[in-house]
């Protein structure tokens, strides 16, 4: 999950991934790494945290892609989503 969020940071930044992944964990959505999302993070099942963040990735690459000139990174980014589906939680 470490290496989906720096990526989903490298790549939309780092308030977005955190917003994300508090959005994922229904924890107000700082932006900010705080200690309610720490606390809550390590209270869940990190595998359904990871996939369901995918999830809302894909969610938001999918929302981003409907303006025409995003459309031609749509299948590149869903697929970088994708792959850490396949990496060890």
């Amino acid at each position: 999950m470490r290496l989906q969020l720096l990526d989903f940071g490298y790549n939309s930044g780092p308030a977005r991934a955190i917003r994300w992944l508090q959005r994922v964990l229904n924890v107000p959505r700082s932006g900010q790494m705080d200690a309610t999302t720490l606390t809550v993070l390590g209270r869940v099942n990190a595998w359904l945290v990871h996939h369901a963040l995918i999830g809302a990735r894909l969610q938001m690459i999918h929302r981003w892609a409907d303006a025409p000139e995003n459309q031609k990174y749509e299948v590149g980014l869903e697929t970088r989503a994708l792959s850490f589906s396949q990496l060890p939680v």
